[in-house]
């Protein structure tokens, strides 16, 4: 914690000096306006012209001038166009994005190692595999959410840089939605208990996200990889262990309507590493269980790709980070290309 705070609180402070500028100027917007307006108001009535008008408004003008400054020099300092070093200081070289810093990367992975270990104690129990997966997917929506309420309340205040990363967050968003229906047609939230649990850690889940990305975003996007790291690899077990008796079991139909559907626009969305192939997009077939949960799996290593380029670069789209050794040769029967690439994953 010692290593964290430091870190942590150097970002957090610009974020409030900007909040604190913006609040000072509009309560001296309202404080100076209304005099002034009542003056106005007062001139208006008393003669045609309204150089009153004008010359009464002129002070406000040059009082704010200051302030309006201080403010838009906070928040471009809190929000560079990278979107990588809020809060840290600038790199040399604009093209290049500095790493992660290690104590963000031990915090993140701690917390993460703590709430896997709690999952596996909740959920050891033989049969509980939906229930353990339906937890996951109601709680996996949520860093998304969260991102795309921060990224809204940005281009509110006139930061449009980061437009089109809602956009592919929202079909993140609709990707994990779906796979939360799946795992409700299988029984995965037939417990109280279950339905419970998850929906309570989601909401405290989700306002955690939503400090946490407003704090140091490339944190909350490196948090995010891990988790995505973890479904994958469970979804990958899950399927090694179950080969043959999901082979044997139906598709369920809300899985049908999804990755068969003739509109893929947000389907392909969220493929932001595969985007050096439109020629190829995936195309799942569904025969049985078993390649509902193989797109389920390709669908947590897109989400994993997609977030390594934002902790990595600042940006959604890039380099894919290679898949597994071993989950190749289910990739391609996936629809996915298997992916060389040398860069170390997160």
């Amino acid at each position: 914690h010692g290593l964290v705070c430091p870190a942590m609180l150097s970002r957090f402070s610009v974020f409030a000096a900007a909040a604190a500028c913006i609040f000072s100027v509009e309560a001296s917007a309202f404080s100076l306006a209304g005099p002034g307006l009542a003056s106005g108001f007062a001139a208006r009535r008393l003669s045609p012209s309204s150089c009153s008008v004008r010359h009464a408004a002129a002070p406000l003008d040059l009082r704010m001038q200051g302030s309006i400054t201080i403010a838009r020099e906070k928040l471009k300092e809190l929000f560079r166009k990278d979107g990588t070093t809020w809060g840290g200081p600038k790199p040399k070289d604009p093209e290049t994005t500095p790493p992660l810093d290690d104590a963000t990367k031990a915090f993140c992975d701690y917390l993460v190692a703590t709430l896997k270990g709690g999952m596996d104690v909740i959920y050891a129990g033989k049969g509980r595999d939906f229930a353990r997966f339906y937890v996951l997917e109601t709680v996996a929506r949520v860093p998304y959410f969260a991102y795309m309420s921060v990224l809204h309340l940005y281009e509110s205040l006139g930061m449009h840089g980061r437009a089109s990363w809602i956009k592919v967050h929202f079909a993140e968003a609709d990707n994990e939605l779906h796979h939360l229906l799946i795992m409700e047609s299988l029984g995965g939230s037939d417990r109280f208990e279950d339905r419970f649990f998850a929906k309570n850690s989601a909401l405290l889940y989700y306002w955690a996200n939503v400090i946490f990305y407003m704090v140091h975003p490339r944190g909350a996007y490196y948090m995010m990889s891990l988790i995505e790291d973890h479904a994958h690899d469970t979804y990958g077990k899950f399927l090694e262990s179950n080969e043959e008796k999901l082979k044997t079991l139906p598709v369920p139909q809300i899985a049908k309507k999804y990755y068969e559907a003739e509109d893929m626009y947000l389907f392909d969305a969220f493929h932001t590493s595969a985007r050096a192939k439109p020629a190829s997009p995936r195309r799942p077939r569904l025969e049985s269980l078993y390649d509902v949960f193989c797109c389920i799996r390709d669908d947590e290593h897109q989400h994993r790709s997609t977030l390594h380029c934002l902790v990595e670069t600042g940006k959604p789209a890039g380099n894919a980070i290679p898949v597994r050794q071993g989950s190749a040769r289910k990739a391609q029967e996936g629809g996915v290309p298997p992916v060389k690439a040398e860069e170390p994953g997160v």
